[in-house]
Formats: C-alpha cells, structure tokens, sequence
C-alpha cells in the first residue's frame, strides 16, 4: 500500500509519525529548545517538555555514575533529506531503508525523539554504546516517561527515545 497521509497537528504530543505518515516539510516545533546536556557533535534541540524529561533524566544518571549523551535530537525535514540521501548513497536500497525514514516520516522533525549515545563512548573508551554500562542504564528509562526502540541490532550505537 502506497498511501501516505500529512499530519494535521503536527504540534500534538501524542502524534505518531512514521514512514507513510508524515508532518509537512516545513513544520518546526514552537518550543524547540536546547538540551542541556553533553552532545556528540551538535547541540541536541528537543520540545520543551522533552527537553525537561532528558535533563532529569540525565541528572538522574549522573546521581548514579553514568553519563548520557545525545547523539542525535531534532532534524528539519533539510537534514532528514541529507541523512536519507547519505544512506542510499552509501547502501543498497533495502539496507538503507532499514536505517534511515523517508524524509517528513522521522520522529526527529517532532522534537519528541532522541537518539543516545555516552560520554565514554566520546571519549574513546568504548567503540559503541551498547557496551557501556550507561546503555545497560537506558534499557530501564520505560519509568522516566520515554518509549524505547531498541536500533542496536541495526545502528550498534543508539537508542531511539520517544517521550511518552
């Protein structure tokens, strides 16, 4: 079925968005904002409310010995565009299809979702975040308001968090 359908509100907290359901190329969130907490390269932005939730979650964290960090936040529809056509570049089509959301159909352009890495793997400690202990920490995050999708098996490096 090749039906697609635009996202009304793409505002609504509760919106699903993926690959057949997308919000319009030009939706920004209202109340992107940064996140502070470390990030891999780029200052991660996330909705307010998601924002928040990382941050305590974060805190939470340090308070325990591990120290997440965003890997990736928010993408414009723009970046979604460059990142989808890296991976097709890159792989054969159905690899890439497996990694990558059709541009409009990421949950990043949201700024609801989050992708995690630690600050052990910036720093060279450990080749991947599923390695580290902060990883084993994030499997148990289901408490803190957030949805997890476990990309491991795809990526080696990330968690997918979407807050709930």
């Amino acid at each position: 079925d090749d039906r697609t359908y635009t996202i009304e509100d793409p505002s609504n907290m509760l919106v699903l968005i993926k690959n057949g359901f997308s919000v319009p190329s030009d939706y920004v969130p209202s109340d992107l904002r940064d996140v502070n907490i470390p990030y891999q390269s780029e200052v991660g932005q996330l909705r307010d409310e998601a924002a928040t939730a990382l941050e305590n979650m974060y805190k939470d964290g340090l308070k325990q010995g591990y120290s997440i960090a965003i890997k990736s936040s928010y993408r414009s529809y723009d970046t979604q565009l460059a990142v989808y056509n890296e991976y097709f570049a890159m792989y054969d089509a159905a690899y890439a299809a497996s990694l990558v959301s059709i541009p409009g159909s990421s949950e990043h352009q949201c700024g609801l979702s989050v992708d995690l890495t630690s600050q052990s793997v910036m720093d060279g400690t450990y080749g991947t975040f599923g390695e580290t202990s902060d990883y084993n920490w994030v499997e148990e995050i289901h408490d803190k308001g957030w949805i997890l999708e476990d990309y491991i098996e795809h990526h080696g490096f990330t968690y997918n968090l979407h807050l709930n």
